[in-house]
């Protein structure tokens, strides 16, 4: 049997085919946490190669005193939460994303 993959017509077995299936209902199935506490997310980024300093060296070049001062308080929250202002400034920061965002906080609940 054939099935198109990535663009590529490919030679599956009906095994294959079948394998195929329960992995994508597998990833169907991974929900995205609406929130992960700040060690979990730290320690994810870490897994990225984004380190607690690295953040904290992007926020340093915020101009705006009180911008500046507001994300370093959501930076130091305990609880980080998916679809906040800081996540997404994080994201766009380090050119993440959303899937890959996605991705660190399933890690990081995990963690």
């Amino acid at each position: 049997m054939q099935k198109m993959v990535d663009g590529l017509l490919v030679e599956m077995s009906e095994e294959d085919l079948a394998q195929m299936e329960i992995d994508a209902e597998r990833a169907a199935l991974v929900l995205v946490p609406d929130s992960i506490s700040r060690t979990q997310g730290l320690i994810a980024l870490l897994g990225a190669g984004i380190t607690e300093q690295m953040i904290r060296d992007r926020i340093a070049l915020i101009e705006n005193e009180t911008e500046r001062e507001v994300t370093r308080l959501r930076f130091e929250q305990q609880t980080w939460l998916r679809g906040s202002d800081f996540i997404a400034w994080g994201a766009e920061q380090f050119a993440l994303t959303a899937e890959q965002v996605d991705g660190l906080f399933v890690t990081a609940v995990g963690l």
